[in-house]
């Protein structure tokens, strides 16, 4: 403002210069033809006059324009930096809740959390997980996509980690220390690393220090972010799998994996790479069991193939009928196809009591896809054509048929894990295992103590 009044003053000033009297007295803008000496030294001495006075009125002009100028970039620059800071912040916070959705991701994975409220505080509804195919764990066929696995949605990812925690909870099967941990209510614990790039000697299970021996990771430097993608290394341990459950050998996955993220922050798909076959092999070792073993049926026909251990098909349906029961179920249960077929499920199993409201919510959870296991407490047929009571271990997976994408049909598989001889022994297994609720694995996890607080959209 300082400097337009002032040009406006030079401009009047230089105008005024060329305005010159005539004879008359009257202003004109032409110039006399002739000038007597001390006329042309007079003009020539207002002329000087006048163009320093807009010389020192241009100088001033051109200070004032400059320093309005600097002013103006001054606080231009300071709105930049502000802008900066806060988008360097908005984004710095926004990574920071994008890796603790990932951990909690794995968290939830690794503690086989079914409480839909906590997946979709990270998921989006139609998220899409992509897995290489997992023949050694229940998962539903219609998920196969060229040689991959792709569940779409946050019901089949809760599927999903019911299907890894039971796997877990099978490793060391059958040996004793296992079914003793079983019936304690026990089994190994699943962690999950997320790590970078580590010396390979670092993964040794001799080494204390490894991060494969940890839980999740705390250290933001774990996890690489770029745009709406945030990818990892991530190793998952069977933690103490040959102390607690006689393991034969240790089980480490390790694998990459990728999440891509909505303007919510919210994960909408995620890949996960690993060694299938190389991990499949841990497991057989692990149980020391053979490769045809380890294929767990998720069909129809898979589940009708034989088997020595003890197996039955139920119907989804209201009454969960059985189908079919192989000879295994008939020597141990002594249920015959003829006794059981089109029976329902419930009515036909000698079951104790206290056990009939978790053996129900398990084929309600298998119904829509989720395997799980209990322990419970049955009569079983000895040697002697006499019933036993004995402690049990349940499992039921989701079967498909070629037509279905939908369960059709629930897989039983009971293990013998022994034989209860006091009723002492038995208020002391119905207490422990009436406080808890889904997969053995699943019935104690520790709080994680991060909050997540997404930023608006």
């Amino acid at each position: 403002a300082a400097a337009a009044e002032v040009m406006s003053k030079l401009q009047t000033s230089s105008s005024d210069a060329n305005i010159v009297e005539d004879d008359d007295g009257k202003g004109t803008n032409k110039k006399r033809k002739t000038l007597d000496p001390d006329e042309k030294q007079k003009q020539s001495r207002d002329r000087n006059r006048e163009h320093a006075k807009n010389t020192r009125l241009r100088k001033k002009a051109y200070v004032l324009k400059l320093k309005e100028l600097v002013d103006q970039m001054s606080y231009q620059k300071e709105a930049e930096e502000r802008e900066r800071k806060f988008l360097g912040e908005k984004i710095n916070d926004t990574h920071i809740l994008r890796k603790n959705a990932v951990r909690l991701f794995l968290l939830y994975r690794s503690k086989c959390i079914t409480d839909r409220e906590k997946w979709s505080n990270i998921l989006d509804e139609n998220i899409t997980l992509t897995l290489p195919i997992t023949p050694y764990r229940s998962f539903n066929r219609s998920e196969i996509s060229q040689s991959n696995r792709v569940s779409t949605g946050i019901d089949s990812v809760i599927s999903d980690t019911c299907s890894l925690a039971l796997m877990v909870e099978c490793i060391g099967f059958n040996s004793d220390l296992w079914k003793e941990a079983i019936i304690r209510g026990e089994s190994s614990l699943l962690s999950y690393s997320s790590i970078v790039s580590y010396p390979q000697s670092e993964f040794s299970t001799n080494n204390p220090s490894s991060p494969v021996n940890s839980a999740t990771s705390n250290s933001n430097n774990h996890m690489l972010v770029s745009g709406d993608l945030v990818m990892c290394h991530y190793v998952m341990k069977a933690e103490d799998s040959d102390v607690v459950v006689g393991a034969l050998s240790t089980c480490i996955q390790h694998g990459m994996l990728l999440c891509k993220f909505n303007k919510s922050n919210k994960i909408i798909a995620i890949e996960m790479v690993f060694d299938v076959m190389g991990f499949m092999q841990q497991i057989q070792r692990t149980s020391g069991i053979t490769p045809e073993n380890s294929i767990v049926p998720n069909t129809l026909d898979m589940a009708l193939q034989g088997c020595k251990e003890p197996r039955a098909i139920l119907r989804v349906s209201p009454d969960f009928a059985f189908l079919n029961v192989n000879d295994a179920w008939t020597t141990n249960l002594g249920h015959s196809q003829f006794d059981v077929e089109g029976k329902p499920f419930f009515e036909m199993m000698s079951i104790h009591s206290a056990f009939n409201e978790q053996i129900s919510s398990l084929t309600n959870e298998c119904a829509i896809g989720r395997a799980g296991s209990r322990v419970i407490i049955y009569k079983r047929m000895n040697a002697t054509n006499e019933s036993d009571v004995n402690v049990g271990y349940i499992r039921m997976l989701p079967l498909t048929t070629d037509t279905e994408t939908a369960p059709t049909h629930i897989l039983v598989i009971i293990t013998p894990l022994s034989i209860v001889t006091s009723s002492e022994e038995i208020d002391s297994i119905i207490s422990h295992h009436s406080q808890i609720s889904g997969t053995i694995a699943s019935s104690s996890y520790p709080q994680y103590l991060q909050q997540l607080e997404y930023l608006d959209a």
